[in-house]
């Protein structure tokens, strides 16, 4: 994962697993609204709650052979709300909530930085995507999440979209890649 280091100290990277490289398909997850419901600068453990659409689509991407990676604005960060660590720690409960059902993400890059900073990786821009389509042999990538900023980003980096309430759709993506 070292080859996703960027020259702005962002996005900020927290990965389980040694490499996305030999990845060879790659679904990427918005978090908030998501894989969990969001609660408006969603960063305390006790706040954790799935979202079941999330799970059925993450579960059918590993079932698949698909990577799952996620991408996530955290402006709550550089607006003080909460600290980069408090951030991970949320990121690793999620994971840890996950790995309790046999879901495994290892995978988690976020952008500190709020909307006045013209950060290139805060979606809608597609920097935190695009840093990982260039740092992986993948060849196929899809994105879900539910909002237009995570569809504008998909669209910026090329890559397809599918709101996550729209499971058929979600489906219909991973089993025909």
């Amino acid at each position: 994962m070292s080859q996703l280091v960027s020259s702005q100290n962002c996005p900020q990277l927290q990965y389980f697993a040694s490499s996305l490289y030999s990845a060879r398909k790659i679904a990427f997850f918005d978090r908030d609204g998501t894989l969990n419901h969001d609660e408006g600068y969603t960063y305390k453990k006790e706040d954790l709650r799935l979202l079941p659409q999330g799970l059925e689509v993450l579960g059918m991407a590993i079932k698949n052979g698909w990577t799952p990676v996620v991408v996530s604005n955290q402006s709550g960060i550089s607006r003080g709300y909460y600290t980069l660590e408090s951030a991970k720690e949320f990121n690793s409960e999620l994971r840890q909530a996950l790995l309790q059902i046999d879901l495994t993400v290892d995978y988690f890059l976020f952008c500190t930085h709020n909307d006045s900073s013209n950060c290139g990786f805060r979606k809608p821009e597609s920097g935190m995507l695009e840093l990982v389509l260039d740092s992986t042999q993948a060849d196929t990538f899809v994105m879900f999440g539910n909002s237009i900023t995570d569809r504008d980003a998909a669209a910026k980096a090329k890559i397809v979209y599918s709101d996550i309430s729209k499971i058929e759709d979600c489906i219909s993506i991973l089993d025909s890649n």
